[in-house]
């Protein structure tokens, strides 16, 4: 069985863009959901790492996924930051499993990306938590969606605890990947 690749992003003159799509640097982001991550993207704090999941599409063999054609497979998931009342917001690199601020307070969220088209899934301290926003992004400009960003609402939760995130892709080679952080 093969699942259609669905996310297209239709074509629009700059001025005709809605709010919520920003094209920049060859990349196209749709921003959905509650508006934080637009929010966050226009304060700066997630340019950098749209450019790291930029180079990691760039070096996977996704590039050349057509329209109509299969979705790509899930290639790269990872914890790109966290946000608490406390701590403030925290970059997290890539092989930093744990947090380096103490986070907690009445809101504490974690910001995930995922190259590729699959399911999610994410737990804290065990327990289930729900994406609250979403972007997706076309990292060449081809209006197929490349990757997503994911704002996971933790507020409420467990000051300090491990949140787990995994993708499986929709269709072959119906790979699951994972990635995991510590937050104290």
């Amino acid at each position: 069985m093969t699942i259609l690749n669905v996310f297209t992003i239709p074509v629009m003159a700059a001025e005709e863009l809605p709010d919520n799509v920003v094209v920049s640097d060859e990349v196209t982001i749709t921003f959905e959901g509650t508006g934080r991550l637009q929010q966050m993207y226009e304060n700066g704090d997630l340019d950098e790492r749209i450019q790291d999941m930029k180079a990691e599409f760039e070096a996977s063999d996704n590039k050349g996924t057509v329209a109509r054609g299969p979705a790509a497979p899930v290639s790269y998931v990872g914890v790109i930051q966290v946000r608490s009342t406390q701590g403030g917001y925290e970059d997290i690199p890539r092989n930093q499993y744990t947090t380096l601020v103490d986070h907690g307070g009445a809101e504490m969220y974690v910001v995930t990306q995922k190259n590729g088209e699959g399911r999610d899934y994410a737990t804290y301290c065990g327990t289930q938590v729900k994406a609250i926003d979403y972007a997706s992004l076309d990292f060449n400009n081809d209006r197929i969606v490349d990757g997503w960003l994911y704002l996971w609402d933790l507020s409420g939760m467990n000051a300090s605890g491990q949140f787990k995130y995994q993708a499986t892709s929709y269709n072959s080679p119906w790979n699951t990947m994972s990635t995991w952080i510590n937050i104290k």
